[in-house]
Protein backbone atom coordinates (compact mmCIF):
# COMPACT_ATOMS: atom_id res chain seq x y z
CA UNK A 1 0.00 0.00 0.00
CA UNK A 2 2.67 2.34 1.06
CA UNK A 3 4.75 1.73 -2.57
CA UNK A 4 1.25 2.27 -4.27
CA UNK A 5 0.83 5.37 -2.57
CA UNK A 6 4.31 6.54 -3.18
CA UNK A 7 4.04 5.87 -6.86
CA UNK A 8 0.45 7.51 -7.07
CA UNK A 9 2.62 10.87 -5.84
CA UNK A 10 5.33 10.27 -8.00
CA UNK A 11 2.63 10.05 -10.88
CA UNK A 12 0.51 12.69 -10.11
CA UNK A 13 3.63 14.97 -10.03
CA UNK A 14 4.57 13.81 -13.47
CA UNK A 15 1.56 14.85 -14.64
CA UNK A 16 1.25 18.25 -12.95
CA UNK A 17 4.73 18.83 -14.19
CA UNK A 18 4.00 17.93 -17.78
CA UNK A 19 0.91 20.02 -18.13
CA UNK A 20 2.86 23.27 -17.93
CA UNK A 21 5.21 24.71 -15.49
CA UNK A 22 5.31 29.03 -15.50
CA UNK A 23 9.19 31.01 -15.88
CA UNK A 24 7.75 34.14 -16.49
CA UNK A 25 4.57 36.43 -15.94
CA UNK A 26 4.14 40.33 -16.23
CA UNK A 27 1.31 42.40 -16.28
CA UNK A 28 2.87 45.54 -15.73
CA UNK A 29 0.66 46.49 -13.01
CA UNK A 30 1.47 48.37 -9.75
CA UNK A 31 1.35 45.44 -7.69
CA UNK A 32 3.99 44.01 -9.84
CA UNK A 33 6.26 47.89 -8.96
CA UNK A 34 5.20 49.09 -12.53
CA UNK A 35 4.29 52.77 -12.46
CA UNK A 36 3.75 54.50 -15.79
CA UNK A 37 6.49 56.00 -17.79
CA UNK A 38 9.28 54.65 -19.47
CA UNK A 39 9.69 50.81 -19.17
CA UNK A 40 13.40 51.38 -19.69
CA UNK A 41 14.79 50.70 -15.70
CA UNK A 42 11.73 49.38 -14.43
CA UNK A 43 11.55 45.64 -12.39
CA UNK A 44 14.68 44.33 -14.42
CA UNK A 45 13.75 45.85 -18.22
CA UNK A 46 16.99 46.95 -19.56
CA UNK A 47 17.69 48.39 -23.57
CA UNK A 48 18.09 45.41 -25.69
CA UNK A 49 19.64 48.72 -27.98
CA UNK A 50 20.72 51.81 -27.13
CA UNK A 51 19.22 54.79 -28.39
CA UNK A 52 15.44 55.48 -28.67
CA UNK A 53 13.14 54.43 -26.24
CA UNK A 54 10.16 54.24 -27.23
CA UNK A 55 7.87 51.73 -24.98
CA UNK A 56 6.78 52.75 -21.85
CA UNK A 57 3.82 52.34 -19.05
CA UNK A 58 0.55 53.59 -19.82
CA UNK A 59 -3.10 53.51 -17.66
CA UNK A 60 -4.93 54.90 -20.37
CA UNK A 61 -5.39 51.61 -22.43
CA UNK A 62 -5.22 47.88 -20.86
CA UNK A 63 -6.56 44.60 -21.77
CA UNK A 64 -6.92 43.33 -18.04
CA UNK A 65 -5.89 45.51 -14.58
CA UNK A 66 -5.03 49.09 -15.09
CA UNK A 67 -1.75 48.93 -17.05
CA UNK A 68 -0.08 48.31 -20.28
CA UNK A 69 2.95 48.52 -22.38
CA UNK A 70 2.42 51.14 -24.91
CA UNK A 71 4.99 50.78 -28.31
CA UNK A 72 5.08 53.47 -30.50
CA UNK A 73 7.46 54.22 -32.98
CA UNK A 74 8.51 57.06 -35.37
CA UNK A 75 10.08 57.39 -39.05
CA UNK A 76 13.18 55.33 -39.58
CA UNK A 77 13.91 54.00 -36.26
CA UNK A 78 13.95 50.84 -33.99
CA UNK A 79 14.57 50.18 -30.45
CA UNK A 80 13.78 47.70 -27.81
CA UNK A 81 13.73 46.34 -24.50
CA UNK A 82 14.88 42.81 -22.95
CA UNK A 83 14.37 41.25 -19.36
CA UNK A 84 15.94 38.49 -18.02
CA UNK A 85 14.74 35.45 -17.52
CA UNK A 86 17.25 32.91 -17.02
CA UNK A 87 15.39 29.32 -16.91
CA UNK A 88 16.95 25.98 -17.37
CA UNK A 89 15.95 23.31 -20.18
CA UNK A 90 18.12 20.81 -20.18
CA UNK A 91 15.20 18.10 -21.31
CA UNK A 92 14.09 21.04 -24.45
CA UNK A 93 10.78 21.42 -22.89
CA UNK A 94 8.41 23.34 -25.46
CA UNK A 95 8.38 26.85 -24.70
CA UNK A 96 4.79 28.26 -24.87
CA UNK A 97 5.17 32.01 -25.31
CA UNK A 98 1.86 34.34 -24.79
CA UNK A 99 0.26 37.68 -24.86
CA UNK A 100 -2.06 40.12 -25.48
CA UNK A 101 -1.55 42.14 -28.61
CA UNK A 102 -3.25 45.64 -29.94
CA UNK A 103 -1.27 46.01 -33.41
CA UNK A 104 -0.86 49.24 -35.67
CA UNK A 105 0.55 48.98 -39.07
CA UNK A 106 4.13 49.03 -37.32
CA UNK A 107 6.12 46.11 -37.30
CA UNK A 108 6.84 44.85 -33.70
CA UNK A 109 9.54 41.85 -32.84
CA UNK A 110 9.41 39.26 -29.83
CA UNK A 111 12.45 37.12 -29.51
CA UNK A 112 13.77 34.49 -27.23
CA UNK A 113 17.43 33.87 -26.48
CA UNK A 114 19.00 31.36 -24.32
CA UNK A 115 21.99 32.10 -21.43
CA UNK A 116 24.64 32.42 -24.10
CA UNK A 117 22.69 35.24 -26.02
CA UNK A 118 21.68 32.60 -28.90
CA UNK A 119 18.51 33.13 -30.22
CA UNK A 120 15.92 30.26 -29.53
CA UNK A 121 13.14 32.01 -31.77
CA UNK A 122 12.42 35.45 -33.34
CA UNK A 123 9.10 37.09 -35.31
CA UNK A 124 7.62 39.67 -35.68
CA UNK A 125 3.95 40.65 -36.18
CA UNK A 126 2.04 43.48 -37.84
CA UNK A 127 -1.30 44.46 -38.66
CA UNK A 128 -0.90 44.69 -42.66
CA UNK A 129 1.43 43.01 -45.03
CA UNK A 130 5.08 44.88 -44.96
CA UNK A 131 6.12 46.86 -47.96
CA UNK A 132 9.69 46.38 -46.84
CA UNK A 133 12.46 44.21 -49.51
CA UNK A 134 13.00 42.13 -46.72
CA UNK A 135 10.00 41.26 -44.29
CA UNK A 136 12.16 39.44 -41.76
CA UNK A 137 10.39 36.98 -39.82
CA UNK A 138 6.94 38.83 -40.01
CA UNK A 139 3.96 36.78 -39.88
CA UNK A 140 0.88 39.33 -41.10
CA UNK A 141 -2.80 38.84 -40.68
CA UNK A 142 -6.00 40.78 -41.46
CA UNK A 143 -5.96 42.57 -37.62
CA UNK A 144 -8.45 45.53 -36.13
CA UNK A 145 -6.21 48.03 -34.61
CA UNK A 146 -8.61 48.56 -32.21
CA UNK A 147 -9.24 45.47 -31.01
CA UNK A 148 -6.84 43.31 -28.57
CA UNK A 149 -5.64 40.02 -29.44
CA UNK A 150 -4.40 36.74 -28.06
CA UNK A 151 -1.33 35.70 -29.35
CA UNK A 152 0.02 32.20 -28.65
CA UNK A 153 3.14 30.30 -30.07
CA UNK A 154 4.61 26.93 -29.38
CA UNK A 155 8.55 26.76 -29.87
CA UNK A 156 9.89 23.03 -30.52
CA UNK A 157 13.50 24.28 -29.27
CA UNK A 158 14.52 20.52 -30.42
CA UNK A 159 13.90 21.39 -33.81
CA UNK A 160 14.36 25.10 -33.86
CA UNK A 161 11.18 26.08 -35.58
CA UNK A 162 7.85 26.89 -34.45
CA UNK A 163 4.86 23.93 -33.63
CA UNK A 164 1.90 26.25 -33.98
CA UNK A 165 0.94 30.26 -34.12
CA UNK A 166 -2.27 31.49 -32.86
CA UNK A 167 -3.46 34.54 -32.94
CA UNK A 168 -6.89 35.60 -32.34
CA UNK A 169 -8.84 32.80 -33.53
CA UNK A 170 -6.50 31.70 -36.23
CA UNK A 171 -3.72 28.74 -35.73
CA UNK A 172 -1.01 29.38 -38.28
CA UNK A 173 2.02 26.78 -39.51
CA UNK A 174 2.92 28.52 -42.30
CA UNK A 175 5.40 31.54 -41.73
CA UNK A 176 7.14 34.08 -43.72
CA UNK A 177 10.25 33.69 -42.70
CA UNK A 178 11.15 31.33 -39.51
CA UNK A 179 14.34 32.26 -38.19
CA UNK A 180 16.27 29.90 -34.89
CA UNK A 181 19.87 29.55 -34.09
CA UNK A 182 20.88 26.46 -32.67
CA UNK A 183 20.37 27.62 -29.06
CA UNK A 184 20.65 25.36 -25.75
CA UNK A 185 17.41 25.78 -25.38
CA UNK A 186 17.72 27.26 -22.27
CA UNK A 187 15.55 30.78 -21.97
CA UNK A 188 18.06 33.58 -20.78
CA UNK A 189 15.84 36.32 -22.03
CA UNK A 190 13.13 38.02 -23.68
CA UNK A 191 13.21 40.89 -25.71
CA UNK A 192 10.52 42.98 -27.40
CA UNK A 193 11.16 45.95 -30.16
CA UNK A 194 9.84 48.04 -32.66
CA UNK A 195 11.58 47.75 -36.54
CA UNK A 196 12.86 49.72 -38.48
CA UNK A 197 9.92 51.14 -40.44
CA UNK A 198 8.50 53.91 -42.33
CA UNK A 199 5.43 54.24 -40.63
CA UNK A 200 4.70 56.10 -37.05
CA UNK A 201 2.57 53.66 -35.62
CA UNK A 202 1.23 52.50 -31.96
CA UNK A 203 0.47 49.13 -30.85
CA UNK A 204 0.32 47.67 -27.23
CA UNK A 205 0.62 44.43 -25.33
CA UNK A 206 -0.05 43.29 -22.04
CA UNK A 207 0.09 40.23 -19.81
CA UNK A 208 3.31 38.23 -20.85
CA UNK A 209 3.69 34.47 -20.41
CA UNK A 210 6.49 31.69 -21.04
CA UNK A 211 5.73 28.16 -19.82
CA UNK A 212 7.26 25.17 -20.63
CA UNK A 213 5.46 21.69 -21.39
CA UNK A 214 7.72 18.57 -21.25
CA UNK A 215 7.51 15.85 -23.82
CA UNK A 216 5.94 12.88 -23.20
CA UNK A 217 9.21 11.12 -22.52
CA UNK A 218 10.11 13.68 -20.35
CA UNK A 219 7.08 12.52 -18.03
CA UNK A 220 7.96 9.10 -18.31
CA UNK A 221 11.40 9.31 -17.41
CA UNK A 222 9.72 10.77 -14.30
CA UNK A 223 7.50 7.92 -13.85
CA UNK A 224 10.76 5.45 -14.32
CA UNK A 225 12.55 7.13 -11.40
CA UNK A 226 9.84 6.67 -9.07
CA UNK A 227 9.49 2.77 -10.36
CA UNK A 228 13.14 2.60 -9.63
CA UNK A 229 12.97 4.32 -5.79
CA UNK A 230 10.04 1.54 -5.59
CA UNK A 231 12.34 -1.46 -6.33
CA UNK A 232 15.17 0.06 -4.19
CA UNK A 233 13.02 0.19 -1.49
CA UNK A 234 11.31 -2.69 -1.90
Amino acid sequence: MKKLLILSLALFAATAFAEKVNVFSCGFEPEEGYSTGLLYGQQGWIPYSEGYHYREVVDDVAYSGKQSVHIFTTEGHNSGEMHSVTYANPYRAKVIYSFMFKPSDAPVRFQIFDEYGDRIKKFAISKSQFTADNPYDAKNFSLDANTWYPVTMVLDVRNYTFESFEIGDVLSTSFVYDNAQEASGDIGYIVFMTEWTDTAAHSYIDDISIDLVPEPACVGLLALVGLCFLRKRG
